[in-house]
């Protein structure tokens, strides 16, 4: 039955929302943007016809509250379509992600959002900012073709730094460029903070983005852990600060989502980082979350900084948190209904939208809990062989779903068809009070933030508002603040161009340090001062590519590759398949290697040490380096956390009065053998033993 809203009735609308005021009755008209819709005109005022009936129905009339047009919207929908809405699908791109596909063979957007009816999906869309803008307008205009015409929740992960991981965060491009989310924490000024997530939600909106899947609340307690770059470090106070701001610039209010807003996703639920050994669980022989110091609650006190800023999404992590669930089997975060409904939904009073992470709905069989270990099954997309279901691996995956939905899931991450949601649906086996409580949770999200009204954006006013000036500026200067000095013997630093005399530099472009001007040499005999940029080292287990290969994992230190040696860890098999992170026994088979990376930044500093010439080390801190081994043979070590080569030197020289202002987000360990042999996944540096750590939590020089 199709509810007309009568003159009467909107006046009751208006009375309630002005607080029955005499005096001002009268609504502003709100924007509107539509592609194909047709407007309804009612009491002077202009509405949108989603539905297409000709009536201004509950859902469409912008004057009413989000939960009253959303129960609206809910009682109108379909099985299919609710189903479709609880689905967090992935838009389909180009192979250089630079257009979305709408046409062809295969699953294009058009059958995505039209078929399925989809309609919240992640964009991986990359490249010139006009052409991401089209992209997204031409989503939302194929929105409005469907029966209801529900907006498109275009979520994002982040892209505004300089860390580049596939699945995790995506480049800069045009977007401002700042220094990661570790190098805001070194800063550790919230209003700035707020300020980078204000600035983020303008570029985001402006392109038609809407949704955000971040800030991430793990503590980087495991700093073997491949993720520690996305977080605000190992201290769970500093990091609750930090993401409280940054909710409430990304949301555009205080206190919760409302129209201008980014819908931020607060993410890994309970805390992401204590993973065994630091091994990720996005593969199978990294599922398990360890607590030897027994510190599970110290990871959920970032979140609360999230709840009180009013986030409007939650996603859990993957792993499973080992023997802290009373009575409850062993399941990972998404699969906990303890968790996820008595403590986020009861304890924590969160209302918001409960995300999946990507794939904890799909299979994981054969390889994909073995390593990837044959060139026949490295042909097949990443995407498509993939599932991270740990606890529940085993169980049909019709039923997987819905024990996601028992547990408190409200959207699917990953997941582009409902064909096994709808299932259950159909069969009975999940209610429709259930499901009716997931979609208006959605929906009531996309009305708070006006979606409904105006979706579509300006193309030319993207390319104005995307990386300006006045954004970079800011941003520039976030890099330069986050950056951490080490060591300054002597108090050399800061040093002119001229003082630093003739130059050696590594990790920056020659060219671009002869036009900064300084004088380079290209050999470090030759030189006064050598200059080394590099990041700290890793472990890229190929067997579990993708993400154990963009997103290194284990050994900290700077070793030469002769000496590099895996961990016996890193060989053993695990005790449920055999499944090892490391095949040593295919080392010369690409797919079964694990590859040190810090071999060639040994050798290099080693040899710069050995000229005895002055050396300034730069590293970026994607993970805490261990630099127990190099660090009483150099003079002037830096930390950084995603800076520019002229950010760089203009701290070390000190142009325009730029200096180091950062403090260390996490203990620097001695080396990767003490964390292995005395340090705890769950415990922050400092509350483990002295001897760990090289440099403290906060540590960070200042000049003279």
């Amino acid at each position: 039955m199709k509810t007309k809203v009568t003159k009467l009735s909107a006046l009751i609308a208006v009375m309630i929302l002005s607080g029955c005021s005499d005096s001002d009755t009268k609504v502003q008209q709100a924007e509107l943007s539509q592609a194909t819709l047709e407007i309804i005109e009612q009491s002077g005022l202009k509405f949108k016809d989603h539905n297409k009936d000709g009536e201004l129905n509950l859902y469409e009339d912008w004057r009413l509250s989000a939960p009253e047009r959303a129960d609206d919207l809910v009682a109108r929908m379909t099985d299919a379509e609710k189903a479709g809405a609880m689905m967090h699908g992935t838009l389909a791109t180009t192979p250089d992600a630079s257009r979305l596909v709408f046409d062809g063979e295969g699953e294009n957007n058009t059958v995505l959002l039209k078929e399925r009816m989809i309609n919240t999906l992640i964009t991986r869309q990359a490249g010139a900012v006009k052409d991401i803008a089209d992209d997204n307008n031409t989503v939302q205009a194929i929105a409005e073709q469907t029966r209801l015409a529900i907006p498109v929740s275009i979520s994002t992960d982040p892209r505004n730094h300089f860390n580049e991981a596939g699945g995790a965060s995506i480049g800069a491009g045009q977007f401002s460029q700042w220094t990661e989310t570790l190098g805001l924490a070194a800063i550790g000024d919230e209003a700035l903070t707020k300020k980078f997530a204000d600035i983020i939600r303008q570029e985001y909106l402006a392109v038609g983005i809407n949704q955000a899947l971040h800030p991430t609340a793990d503590i980087a307690t495991e700093p073997r852990w491949g993720r520690v770059n996305s977080t605000f470090g190992e201290d769970a106070n500093l990091s609750r600060i930090m993401t409280k701001s940054y909710v409430q610039g990304l949301q555009n209010s205080d206190t919760d989502l409302v129209k201008g807003g980014v819908w931020g996703v607060v993410k890994h639920f309970a805390g992401g980082g204590p993973q065994e050994n630091g091994i990720d669980a996005h593969y199978f022989i990294g599922r398990k979350q360890v607590y030897p110091g027994n510190n599970f609650a110290y990871h959920r006190i970032p979140f609360k900084g999230a709840f009180e800023a009013g986030v409007a999404g939650v996603m859990p992590y993957y792993g499973v948190p080992m023997d802290q669930v009373i009575g409850e089997e062993n399941v990972g975060f998404g699969y906990s209904k303890y968790l996820l409904t008595d403590v986020l939904r009861g304890e924590e009073k969160f209302e918001g939208v409960i995300v999946s992470d990507w794939g904890v709905a799909s299979d994981c069989v054969g390889p994909c809990r073995e390593g990837v270990i044959s060139e026949e099954y490295a042909a097949i997309p990443w995407y498509a062989r993939l599932g991270m279901p740990w606890g529940v691996e085993d169980i049909d995956t019709v039923e997987r779903a819905a024990l996601l939905v028992d547990a408190g899931i409200d959207s699917f991450g990953g997941i582009n068809d409902p064909t096994n949601l709808l299932a259950n649906i159909t069969s009975g086996r999940l209610t429709a009070k259930r499901i009716n409580l997931s979609v208006k949770r959605i929906m009531v999200t996309k009305f708070k933030q006006g979606l409904f009204e105006s979706a579509f954006v300006d193309p030319a006013k993207a390319i104005e508002v995307v990386g300006k000036a006045e954004f970079q500026v800011a941003a520039d200067d976030s890099q330069r603040r986050s950056v951490t000095l080490l060591k300054n013997t002597g108090d050399q630093l800061p040093l002119s161009s001229t003082e630093l005399g003739k130059v050696f530099v590594s990790g920056i472009e020659a060219s671009f340090a002869s036009d900064y001007g300084l004088t380079v040499v290209e050999e470090m005999n030759d030189a006064d001062t050598i200059i080394i940029r590099t990041q700290t080292p890793g472990m890229m287990a190929h067997a579990w590519f993708p993400f154990a290969v963009w997103m290194p994992m284990g050994e900290l230190g700077f070793v030469s590759d002769d000496d590099f040696a895996l961990r016996d860890y890193e060989t053993a098999p695990d005790e449920h398949n055999g499944a090892q992170l490391c095949y040593p026994e295919l080392a010369e088979e690409s797919l079964g290697q694990c590859q040190y990376t810090g071999g060639a930044s040994h050798d290099l500093i080693q040899a710069a040490i050995a000229t005895g010439k002055r050396v300034i080390l730069d590293v970026f801190m994607i993970r805490p380096a261990a630099l127990g081994n190099i660090a009483h043979t150099i003079d002037i070590i830096t930390a950084n956390y995603g800076t520019s080569d002229e950010a760089f030197l203009d701290v070390i020289t000190n142009n325009n009065g730029a200096k180091p202002e950062g403090k260390l987000p996490f203990g620097l360990p001695v080396s990767t053998d003490l964390v292995e042999e005395f340090g705890s996944e769950d415990l922050p540096s400092n509350e483990e033993q002295a001897e760990i750590t090289l440099f403290p939590f906060g540590y960070g020089l200042t000049y003279k």
